[in-house]
């Protein structure tokens, strides 16, 4: 009896030392972007039993080896993050965030959020974007996701992502609205901004290097100077950036993001290849997009960057026709024979879905669509 009662007090010991560890994790929570406000506002939740809820949550996937320091200090600054985030919905527990946080950032790809929890994520979206604004119409995207049922879960979970600032990769077949889908997150996101957009992006190839998104020194006007790349300026102005084609790249590229991808917020980093240092702003956020390995000239993420990023896969139905109808509604004017035209949309639409599930290579995209309707119209209006 004695033993037992000893291994029982043994292991009660050790639990309550891993809820003390992880009580003190989220106190503390700021070396890895959290500034003082947000952690300010987060204790205002009086939530005395945090630690001890976060603690049985992660004793559950403990088979899945996942329950490590690094894991556990990712959860803390997520729950942080949308604890903000959601402290003026009182309809959103602390159990829900929990929820939220563990699944997300485990990657389960069949785990759906909350009812609540994405129409909170959706309608805030939807609140900093006015459509009408002259500077959103010019770099607005023909892609729409309100319609479809799978593509606002999807808009609403990388969203979530943004809001814990755990980088991301969306993965999926080619052209069917991977980089759409990020640019146009990027672009609502970033509200209605006065001149350029809240996002760069570049195209990876097999032959990129490091100096072409960090930057490189040149000489200009007789002088050394530093000219910064796209991923250094969205590091600094804490922008979006969008890494297109990621896993085209040589392995050597992919890993130089390493720092970049898992940065001390405020402390100053490394630029690799360069021998510049930069700040990274706490707005920063990396989305990379890509297809699966086993399409051609596809090289696999390297362990290191593998395990920075959550891989999200792209929705594979999304109501096609529905988009169509919208992509039509935005390149046709409501003349005569608009309604012919929405009708002919959705039909293209069926036809895509059908078209692509032949066993050939190439696959219609809304690229594809876009052009189409464009070509449509301009020779209609006879503008070629």
């Amino acid at each position: 009896s004695n033993y037992y009662d000893t291994l029982s007090e043994n292991e009660k010991s050790k639990n309550e030392e891993e809820v003390d560890e992880i009580d003190q994790m989220f106190s503390t929570e700021n070396n890895e972007g959290d500034s003082d406000e947000d952690l300010i506002e987060a204790q205002k939740q009086n939530l005395p039993n945090l630690a001890s809820k976060i603690y049985q949550n992660i004793s559950l996937i403990q088979k899945q080896k996942q329950r490590n320091i690094s894991f556990i200090s990712r959860i803390c600054k997520a729950i942080v993050k949308l604890l903000v985030f959601f402290r003026k919905n009182r309809r959103i527990t602390i159990d829900d965030i929990i929820n939220v946080s563990i699944n997300l950032l485990q990657n389960n790809q069949n785990y759906q959020l909350p009812k609540i929890i994405q129409e909170s994520l959706l309608l805030s979206l939807e609140e900093n974007y006015d459509d009408n604004n002259e500077n959103n119409k010019k770099n607005d995207e023909y892609y729409f996701y309100q319609e479809s049922p799978e593509l606002c879960s999807f808009f609403a979970q990388l969203f979530a992502y943004y809001i814990m600032r755990q980088p991301v990769c969306i993965q999926g077949p080619t052209g069917i609205g991977k980089t759409a889908s990020a640019k146009k997150f990027a672009m609502k996101k970033r509200g209605n901004l006065s001149k350029g957009s809240g996002y760069l992006m570049h195209n990876f190839y097999s032959n990129t290097e490091i100096s072409h998104f960090y930057g490189t020194t040149t000489l200009i006007d007789g002088e050394i100077k530093f000219c910064e790349g796209d991923a250094t300026k969205c590091a600094k102005e804490g922008k979006i950036f969008i890494a297109d084609e990621f896993n085209l790249a040589g392995e050597s590229v992919m890993k130089s993001f390493s720092l970049l991808l898992d940065p001390t917020i405020s402390n100053k980093i490394y630029i690799p290849g360069v021998g510049q240092t930069i700040s990274i702003d706490p707005g920063f956020f990396f989305i990379a997009c890509q297809n699966k390995i086993g399409t051609l000239g596809r090289n696999p993420v390297p362990e290191t960057i593998e395990k920075r990023l959550v891989f999200i896969d792209y929705p594979d139905k999304f109501g096609i026709d529905k988009i169509c109808e919208q992509i039509a509604l935005e390149i046709f004017p409501k003349g005569q024979n608009f309604e012919q035209e929405r009708e002919f949309s959705k039909k293209i639409g069926k036809f895509m879905e059908e078209f692509n599930k032949l066993r050939i290579e190439y696959k219609w995209s809304l690229r594809d669509i876009t052009k189409l309707f464009r070509r449509i119209y301009n020779q209609e209006n006879q503008k070629y």
